[in-house]
């Protein structure tokens, strides 16, 4: 795993945003704090945004948080935190290999198909979605905010393998051609619940400032670190019995899966982003 720092900053947050215009002119490098900052690292200019990712050892990120603090700013490194007036967002990345997720007891699945314009849970707890949606195929998809869907190949192939607390739930499919797949696409979820997390692992609202979880509208955070990584304690995990998929006990729609289903996965070559699962001592 390697890992960068990402500092990101508009224009009009140094300068004005009446300042945009020098931009225009050959010497705003000289005449305006964003030029100043440009030259320590040129290719981080995108338009009126500086945004660098450079590696944690690189001399020049010490360079660019200490100019940004000499002209009245500071860092933000909550992810997803919003930014108060005279703040910079600023995140450590984690960049993964395969020897990251080989390495790995449990990983924590996000398929790279997501859909989600009419996706929405029902009262009755069933997942619905408009048949529109599902015209472009796919193995498995996030029915974000809400939980994962799978097709029907990959639901034949799963129980075929055999995977422990896989569970296959229908789908409320609405619109004018819901029949054509109903029966085709299912909402894939577990009947296993993961212990609770962690104490190092923590949650902040939109401010940055900490709370109790995702029904006070938490944010998972790992700051400065992103993105931010389930831990649980070796005595829960012992605790277990053996699965192929489990919820996470804190936010229902995210799942823990076993190597066995990341092999799976890896064979039959489904787009998904994987970030391991750390499991500490005690």
């Amino acid at each position: 795993m390697n890992t960068h720092c990402e500092i990101t900053i508009g224009l009009p947050d140094l300068d004005g945003y009446l300042e945009h215009t020098r931009l225009e002119t050959d010497d705003y490098l000289e005449h305006t704090r964003f030029g100043k900052l440009v030259k320590l690292c040129p290719e981080a200019k995108s338009g009126c945004l500086f945004r660098s990712s450079l590696p944690l050892d690189d001399m020049r990120n010490q360079k660019i948080i200490d100019f940004l603090c000499a002209c009245g700013m500071e860092p933000q490194i909550h992810y997803g935190a919003h930014l108060r007036p005279k703040q910079f967002h600023m995140y450590y990345r984690r960049i993964y290999d395969n020897s990251d997720f080989e390495a790995a007891e449990f990983l924590e699945p996000s398929p790279e198909v997501i859909i989600w314009k009419t996706v929405k849970r029902r009262p009755d707890g069933v997942l619905a979605i408009k048949a529109s949606e599902l015209r472009t195929p796919f193995k498995i998809a996030s029915a974000a905010p809400d939980g994962l869907m799978v097709s029907e190949e990959m639901r034949v192939a799963m129980i075929a393998e055999g995977l422990v607390g896989v569970v296959f739930k229908p789908l409320a499919i609405e619109g004018s051609k819901a029949e054509k797949y109903q029966g085709r696409v299912w909402e894939l979820a577990s009947d296993r619940v993961m212990p609770q997390l962690s104490p190092v692992c923590r949650f902040v609202n939109t401010k940055g400032e900490p709370c109790s979880g995702p029904k006070d509208g938490g944010l998972r955070d790992e700051a400065p670190y992103v993105p931010s990584e389930f831990h649980y304690l070796r005595s829960a995990i012992a605790q277990l019995t053996d699965f192929d998929l489990a919820c996470n006990k804190e936010i229902k729609t995210c799942l823990v899966a076993s190597k066995r289903f990341y092999n799976f996965c890896v064979q039959h070559k489904i787009p998904m982003t994987w970030r391991p699962v750390r499991i500490d001592p005690g």
